[in-house]
């Protein structure tokens, strides 16, 4: 039904160059071009709302942005992989949306420690009690 109202040239490779036609007088529904940033924007507060975020909880574009750069980066992908996918034009750009993983922070924590513990051997803790507990011995 709706697939009639695609463009003839649409491809499954483009689905965010799928724009809906506001004059319902032409006989194709769908445009083939990008869909603007307040279209994306309404449609992932839909989303948002359709998954049973929390109200207060503000999802953006830039911060699925951010989210998914952060992802990216704990998946150890090289930040030229992710620049191809996010969009962004330099790797600085990247750094400034991601932060170390808290398993990174403890290794480099570990690495400086004079003491000498795997991490295999400590469990996953905040690392401000794991400080505050080295202070107190």
């Amino acid at each position: 039904m709706y697939s009639d109202m695609r463009p003839s040239d649409f491809s499954l490779k483009h689905l965010f160059y799928l724009a809906i036609r506001t004059n319902d007088t032409a006989s194709r529904r769908f445009l083939r071009q990008q869909l603007g940033v307040n279209k994306l924007g309404q449609m992932l507060k839909a989303m948002a709302k359709d998954a049973g975020f929390l109200k207060h909880k503000r999802i953006t574009n830039h911060s699925v942005r951010k989210f998914l750069v952060q992802k990216l980066r704990n998946a150890n992908i090289p930040p030229t992989e992710t620049m191809a996918i996010t969009g962004h034009k330099n790797v600085q750009s990247i750094t400034n949306y991601s932060n170390i993983s808290v398993e990174q922070q403890q290794k480099c924590s570990f690495l400086l420690s004079p003491v000498y513990v795997t991490i295999q051997q400590i469990p996953l803790v905040n690392l401000h009690a794991l400080n505050y507990g080295r202070n107190a011995a």
